[in-house]
């Protein structure tokens, strides 16, 4: 049984701020919403859509480019540490996260619990302070200007409030060039105390003949 689709004329739309995306950067993205595993999150344009008596979150797998413009809105600040050197393949993958909070009482989310799996491999996502130990590794220092950006970034814990939504991106080191599938698996504390679990596969999205002749020429 695939994953139900639902169109934004549906009961719940996804937020407008996940739409204004646009679905054509979409097309610069190795991987794709996989429909095809039995979940109870539905999609709406390319974007997971779990829905809780309580809340609803939303994932949406983004470009650099994507990531940039989120956060240059979050912060106002036109800087992406996480950014591929020019002529080289994305490093990481990104997933805009939204959490809303539907409810009286207050979520609690840690990016700690919010994995990334592709086989055997399981990563926690790369944060802030994740990336500048990754500098110290090499002896180098993360410019302090990169500080800048943390807002948009989901990294540690953070309570989401009565009628809050929540947005930020979870930022994963690339899988293995031949994984043909993934997904995330993340779990939030709800008003009541329960455990709420998401997952969102995704999958390699096959090249056709033509593409792979234009890519050798």
């Amino acid at each position: 049984m695939r994953a139900i689709f639902r169109t934004i004329h549906g009961i719940l739309p996804v937020s407008l701020f996940l739409l204004a995306l646009g679905a054509a950067a979409a097309a610069d993205l190795p991987y794709e919403p996989d429909d095809s595993k039995e979940i109870s999150a539905y999609l709406v344009d390319k974007t997971w859509v779990e829905q809780g008596p309580d809340c609803e979150i939303r994932v949406r797998m983004i470009t650099e480019a994507e990531r940039l413009a989120f956060m240059e809105k979050t912060t106002g600040y036109r800087i992406d540490p996480y950014a591929s050197p020019p002529d080289q393949e994305p490093r990481f993958i990104s997933l805009l996260l939204e959490i809303e909070n539907r409810s009286e009482g207050q979520i609690y989310f840690q990016s700690q619990s919010a994995w990334l799996r592709a086989g055997t491999q399981i990563q926690n996502p790369l944060g802030i302070d994740g990336l500048s130990s990754t500098y110290a590794v090499v002896e180098m220092e993360m410019g302090s200007a990169y500080e800048a950006v943390r807002p948009a970034i989901m990294e540690g814990s953070c309570t989401i409030v009565a009628g809050e939504t929540k947005r930020g991106i979870l930022i994963y080191r690339k899988v293995k060039g031949r994984t043909k599938k993934f997904y995330l698996e993340m779990q939030l504390t709800m008003p009541t105390g329960e455990l709420m679990r998401v997952t969102a596969p995704y999958r390699l999205i096959k090249k056709s003949k033509k593409d792979k002749k234009d890519k050798k020429k």
